[in-house]
């Protein structure tokens, strides 16, 4: 059995990058939930080394958390 972090987020590219390295010491994948945001997020947690699933738009943290649900 695989464990996995979902994380979702909103425009956190200052914070995401360390968030993501941090959580891959102790899960098997990392998986942010992008809901929408306009600044870097994705990039800076691909580069970190998490799967990224976007929202074209902001959603709210409801909508993230079933889409990392889904994603399962």
């Amino acid at each position: 059995m695989k464990t996995l972090a979902a994380i979702p987020c909103f425009n956190e590219e200052l914070a995401i990058g360390s968030v993501v390295l941090k959580a891959r010491k102790h899960v098997d994948d990392v998986l942010v939930v992008d809901d929408g945001s306009t600044d870097s997020t994705v990039e800076v947690a691909t580069e970190a080394g998490a799967v990224v699933v976007s929202h074209e738009v902001n959603m709210g943290k409801g909508a993230a958390i079933k889409t990392a649900l889904e994603y399962t």
